[in-house]
């Protein structure tokens, strides 16, 4: 299956935390295998993606609204959305969407909108919620347990087609933690996955 690669960096720095918007541009001839399903390799196919994190706000009444990022506080919850524009008119297929979780943040289980997304430790290997690992006991016995989601480094999800001129959207939420002498950034890049 063939996939497109999308990566960006373009950061700012923003109180306790990073804001992170990029416009990612992949010309298709650095896309890998491009086939009979990709555009033509002299076109430039790109996706668009902008990452936007506002604070979760809980009223007396119990109803849910959206303020500004730009100061956070530990324990407060972050949602972080990210829009995936593919401006060209023909389709974008198997476009692997990334959206990192920085350090000092804690993945909130079941906020992954998509819920399809798949978790990751280190931003490479990615596989389905929850996140398990085997654990050596003092007897020398081996258990499954599920790994603290406060170590989920990012989530992918795979959206098998953005049509031309057509956008993807997800999001997740995430708890500010205290950590000494850290601030809470967002590190890695939304990315596209390569060919499988």
């Amino acid at each position: 299956m063939n996939r497109r690669s999308v990566t960006g960096f373009g950061m700012a720095v923003v109180s306790a935390f990073w804001l992170f918007t990029a416009v990612v541009w992949v010309p298709a001839v650095f896309a890998q295998g491009v086939t009979a399903d990709s555009p033509k390799k002299d076109e430039n196919v790109g996706v668009q993606v902008d990452l936007k994190a506002f604070k979760v706000v809980v009223g007396k009444d119990g109803k849910e609204s959206f303020a500004s990022a730009e100061e956070a506080k530990p324990a407060e919850v972050l949602e972080y959305r990210a829009v995936y524009f593919n401006p060209s008119k023909t389709a974008v297929s198997n476009l692997g969407a990334k959206i990192p979780i920085p350090p000092g943040t804690e993945y909130l289980p079941d906020t992954a909108k998509p819920a399809s997304a798949q978790a990751s430790l280190d931003g490479v290997k990615y596989a389905p919620m929850p996140l398990m690992r085997k654990v050596k006991r003092p007897d020398g016995s081996e258990v499954e347990e599920k790994v603290p989601y406060r170590e989920y480094r990012s989530l992918l999800w795979d959206f098998k087609e953005v049509k031309g001129e057509g956008a993807a959207a997800a999001s997740l939420r995430v708890r500010l933690i205290p950590l000494e002498g850290q601030a809470v950034g967002l590190g890695a890049a939304v990315s596209g996955a390569v060919k499988k």
